[in-house]
């Protein structure tokens, strides 16, 4: 979920909040609409938020997720603009004080489709997923390659920044170049996501993650999940779901597959022609991370809290006090309005032992494609600029040392304890936390540099 202040997270289940929405809108020609409230009709701003498919647990999808955006049009104020291909940035903002709203940050969409009608402009756009259905035909990446290989190569193609620069089974070698021409790039991340245990998403950023629901977020100090409990309407599973075995199936049918763990509730992965070899090691690594995760199934109406993302692990508490550990496959924002959270799952009986194939295809099919193809220093270039472009404000922390000297702190929320970006300046060295000072990156006044990605023309390198 998207970090928040304290001061947000005490006004956001208050009665009498408020919240405003701003959206930037990019059109082909680079003329720039800077949208308001007035311009947005009354819930006309409604994000659909998705990791995995409806009424299904899977690893490996890919999906793409949909904004659509209704503007007030009555004096006629839009009808010369194109908005085909336009890029949209969206942003919802709650009152935390007088004169101060914290903004947060919902995504990039870029137009798939805008109707006139004679008062209103409805303009339905998807997240950069889409930029990934294009013919695999278009890579010209040689194989043998590790599946880490195989996914910047795609990202490269797309046009799609990859921020996960690590994930399990990255350097699985793949031997063989999936031989299929009507390949999409999309089925390459999602089988990529899925023999990692993981799902794809396109961040609020517009950059791709490979990411799995973290758990971890319930120890400690009780932050960093989500919180459900101001609930309109509800349905919750009688009973949690426990992963007990995965079970990789090779697409050689002269090869066995392998099952990691034992009968139950299995995620068996089949169909995914990038599974070639060793695929009792790669079952394994699969069974350590996921067998043993359990969640309780539901779906319910609540209170809206735009900082939530799908993805994110959640606690739910109903009408009579029970609270239940779960994630978020689904989410349905409307501005203004209540919003629908899911945690999807077949029931083990419906599932058996062999539901879950290679990957989930889309719920939305993108219909237009982006041509340009472009470098990777290029896509660095123009994330910098949009990140730039689009930039919110930092606060500032002093600290002064003993002997008068200073160190100078920028972060994200108005305290350096509840910020997670933070960027540091002192004497030797200039640096910058993004998971609230618990790792840094940055360069010494010596000028040596750890980045979390280097990127230098012709060269990318993991350190």
């Amino acid at each position: 979920m998207v970090n928040t202040s304290n001061t947000y997270k005490e006004k956001i289940y208050t009665s009498g909040r408020k919240f405003h929405a701003k959206a930037r809108i990019e059109l082909s020609d680079q003329t720039i609409l800077e949208l308001k409230d007035e311009d947005i009709m009354q819930n006309g701003i409604t994000i659909e938020d998705c990791v995995s498919p409806s009424n299904s647990f899977e690893i490996g999808s890919a999906i793409i997720n949909e904004l659509t955006l209704e503007l007030y049009n009555l004096d006629e104020k839009f009808n010369d603009y194109d908005f085909e291909n336009a890029i949209i940035n969206i942003q919802i903002g709650l009152e935390i004080g007088e004169n101060l709203i914290e903004w947060i940050p919902k995504g990039y969409f870029t137009v798939d489709e805008a109707n006139f009608s004679s008062s209103t402009v409805t303009i339905t756009a998807l997240d950069n997923m889409h930029k990934f259905d294009k013919p695999y035909t278009k890579s010209g990446l040689s194989y043998p390659a590790t599946l880490f290989t195989i996914l910047q190569d795609a990202c490269n193609c797309c046009g799609v920044i990859l921020n996960t620069q690590t994930f399990l089974n990255s350097d699985y070698v793949v031997q063989n170049r999936p031989s299929d021409e009507k390949i999409t790039f999309r089925e390459i991340v999602a089988w990529i996501s899925q023999l990692s245990g993981n799902f794809a998403r396109i961040n609020y950023n517009g950059t791709l993650d490979l990411s799995w629901y973290d758990y971890t977020k319930f120890n400690g100090d009780n932050t960093g999940f989500a919180t459900i409990n101001r609930l309109k309407s509800y349905e919750i599973g009688t009973n949690d779901i426990k992963i007990t075995g995965v079970q990789v199936v090779p697409t050689n049918e002269e090869a066995s597959p392998y099952l990691s763990g034992e009968d139950g509730y299995i995620l068996s992965i089949k169909d995914n022609p990038l599974a070639q070899n060793d695929i009792e090691n790669l079952a394994s690594c699969l069974g350590e991370k996921l067998n043993g995760f359990t969640f309780r199934p539901f779906e319910t109406s609540a209170i809206s809290d735009p900082s939530i993302e799908a993805g994110d692990v959640c606690k739910i508490t109903d009408k009579n006090g029970n609270t239940y550990q779960s994630f978020i496959s689904y989410i349905s924002y409307t501005f203004g309005n209540f919003e629908t959270y899911r945690a999807d799952a077949e029931t083990p009986n419906k599932k058996e032992s062999t539901r879950f194939s290679a990957s989930a295809k889309a719920i939305q099919v993108a219909k237009k494609e982006v041509q340009k193809q472009l470098s990777n220093y290029d896509l660095s270039v123009n994330q910098m600029n949009s990140l730039v472009i689009n930039a919110m404000g930092l606060f500032e922390t002093t600290e002064v040392q003993d002997d008068g000297s200073k160190i100078y702190y920028a972060h994200d929320k108005p305290t350096l304890a509840e910020s997670q970006i933070i960027w540091k300046s002192t004497r030797d060295v200039f640096s910058v936390s993004y998971d609230g000072g618990k790792s840094w990156h940055g360069m010494s006044a010596e000028g040596n540099m750890l980045a979390q990605i280097l990127n230098v023309i012709g060269v990318n390198a993991n350190w």
